[in-house]
């Protein structure tokens, strides 16, 4: 008899609780259901979607039917949302150009392209140390181009520190011809510079004087927004080029 009690009570205890009942709410994920509290599985905002990194920044949320609910997921994280514009004041696009030095194809990563997204993850809007850049658009047949090539380096090593990236841009070579990765390599090599140097065009629309285009091009970048700050046209001397830099950086302060 006592034989029977006890296997009664055990059946009821493994019936009622050890048995694992499924139970929204009960904070573990169970069969059927896409979370349960904070339990996720293995989803976060980056991997929900089919197509990684629409979201990356934000959390994920679970609704009282256990259903995931994404609209805390920022699908402006990884890159400022449009509308995008080509004059002071807009956002910039998230233009893609081909790496051509170490640096450069270092900071594209695994996909093995630069993207302005690779530079903005690097700011301080993402924690790290970037706040400007200033984008050196040239070509190999641009003599005017040579002059200023030659000290942009002396300014990049002046004003890393202070959260300031210098980019070239290459666009064609001597005769004409879009620039290669290794063009664009060898022509930051040729001016001793430190920072990346990429292959690639920037739309004309980006020009003060979209019917006027003229090499060298400076374009100048808040990296914390990807806001458009100054662009210009013309040859710079190192004490110009300087007073730009300082002017930008007063204004941020």
């Amino acid at each position: 008899m006592l034989k029977k009690c006890l296997f009664i009570i055990l059946s009821a205890y493994l019936m009622s609780g050890c048995g694992g009942k499924e139970e929204c709410g009960n904070g573990t994920l169970d069969v059927n259901e896409q979370c349960d509290g904070f339990d996720f599985g293995s989803l976060t905002c980056y991997n929900i979607n089919k197509e990684p990194s629409e979201y990356i920044g934000g959390q994920l949320g679970c609704s009282n039917s256990c259903k995931i609910d994404i609209s805390s997921c920022n699908p402006c994280w990884k890159y400022p949302c449009g509308p995008y514009g080509t004059s002071v004041g807009d956002t910039i696009e998230n233009y893609e150009f081909s790496p051509g030095n170490p640096l450069s194809r270092n900071i594209a990563g695994a996909d093995g392209i630069f993207k302005l997204e690779d530079l903005y993850r690097l700011s301080e809007a993402r924690e790290l140390n970037l706040k400007l850049l200033v984008i050196f658009a040239s070509t190999g047949w641009c003599p005017y181009c040579k002059f200023e090539a030659n000290i942009l380096d002396l300014i990049y090593l002046k004003y890393k520190d202070q959260g300031v990236m210098l980019l070239g841009v290459i666009a064609q070579d001597e005769i004409g011809n879009p620039a290669t990765p290794t063009y664009a390599e060898q022509y930051g090599n040729n001016y001793g510079w430190s920072f990346p140097s990429v292959a690639g065009f920037l739309e004309y629309s980006l020009w003060p004087d979209s019917n006027s285009i003229a090499y060298p091009f400076h374009l100048i970048v808040d990296l914390n927004s990807m806001t458009i700050l100054d662009q210009d046209v013309g040859t710079k001397d190192f004490y110009q080029l300087e007073a730009i830099v300082n002017g930008v950086l007063d204004k941020k302060k």
